[in-house]
């Protein structure tokens, strides 16, 4: 791409004063026309300018163009125009283009193809859209206090649990009800966590981690049951519970097939992506999202994407909360960056069915 790179300033017919437009489309004398795929990341990160002019153009202009060729030998680039009697403008843009410039090369995008709901959070958001003025109790559940009040008031509710939730919400109140100390394994950022826990009895202990289960004491470790919250990665999950079964040899609890596979694909999926990437943007509607893990960046919107100049492996993951369209608008704006390679990655854990008989098989008497 470098060495077909080309930068141009040209007078053009139209310009705005105390304005800078960014061309979606411009012309190039010997490629012809060339789509700015980049356009929205640039009129998104352009400092703010005061619009003092009408909406026509007012007089003409100076257009400054960057553009490359492909590996298909397609013309790429973006382009600004400013008003040629705007000094502040022109600066502007100048400044712009050669900072976006520096940012103009190859790059290789992994994207995480793992959607942010499982299919019990498809399953609830599907039915919270035909819920209306009812009680709707989301994937993660109720607390057994709002069951109760809703039966006492003769609510009628939607109940979306994920069946794998309620399952493990069972189990706890199982537990809890012959007497045994329940532990509860999961992380302090799911939803799920604080719901299942209201199931597990009042001498519930909550434990988020591997410290936690080394320093955990018990009254009576003879009658102690585990449950662990769906949503937490089976990775995580298993490494707490090896500590507290080798402290709780007494240790019982739920079939381990009610942990959400799901859950620990994507976690599985995006910790590989960042291993790969140099920068791995996490988008989202909210920068303190809990989906987001050690070793991501959040990003909001186009603007934060100044920080890519010397990016040349980008990973890439939607959590739940991230702007509908801005996944799109991000690839959309690095394939206006120089050429693109795109690859998607996955984790898919299956079940394995097992059965005595094919043991048999194998070792006959």
């Amino acid at each position: 791409m470098n060495k077909t790179l080309r930068s141009r300033r040209v007078p053009v017919a139209e310009g705005w004063f105390g304005e800078i437009r960014v061309a979606t489309v411009f012309h190039d004398a010997e490629r012809g026309p060339v789509r700015a795929h980049a356009a929205p990341l640039l009129a998104a990160t352009l400092p703010a300018r005061q619009q003092t002019a009408p909406a026509v153009a007012d007089g003409p202009g100076v257009m400054f163009a960057v553009s490359y060729l492909d590996r298909g030998g397609q013309p790429g680039g973006f382009a600004l125009i400013a008003h040629r009697d705007d000094a502040a403008g022109l600066a502007a843009a100048e400044e712009a283009m050669t900072r976006w410039r520096g940012a103009l090369r190859s790059r290789r995008l992994l994207v995480a193809d793992m959607a942010p709901l499982c299919e019990g959070g498809i399953r609830a958001r599907r039915m919270r859209e035909d819920a209306g003025d009812q009680l709707f109790v989301p994937a993660h559940g109720a607390p057994l206090g709002v069951r109760a009040e809703a039966a006492a008031r003769g609510l009628r509710v939607i109940d979306a649990t994920c069946p794998l939730v309620a399952a493990v919400q069972h189990n706890a109140m199982s537990y809890a009800s012959r007497g045994d100390t329940v532990l509860v394994i999961g992380r302090a950022t799911d939803a799920a966590l604080g719901v299942l826990t209201t199931y597990a009895g009042e001498t519930a202990i909550v434990v988020h981690d591997t410290t936690e289960a080394e320093a955990l004491q018990l009254p009576d470790p003879r009658h102690v049951s585990f449950v662990i919250e769906p949503g937490m990665p089976a990775d995580q999950a298993m490494r707490i519970l090896a500590v507290l079964r080798h402290k709780f040899p007494e240790l019982s609890g739920h079939h381990l097939d009610a942990l959400c596979e799901v859950a620990s694909d994507r976690a599985i999926a995006i910790e590989n992506v960042i291993r790969s990437s140099e920068l791995t943007l996490a988008l989202t509607g909210d920068p303190h999202d809990p989906e987001i893990p050690g070793g991501a960046t959040a990003l909001t919107s186009l603007k934060d994407l100044d920080r890519l100049a010397k990016i040349t492996a980008v990973g890439l993951f939607s959590t739940s909360s991230a702007p509908a369209g801005l996944e799109d608008q991000v690839i959309g704006s690095l394939a206006g960056l120089g050429p693109l390679s795109v690859r998607r990655r996955s984790t898919h854990t299956t079940a394995f069915a097992w059965a005595s008989s094919r043991a048999t098989a194998a070792f006959p008497a």
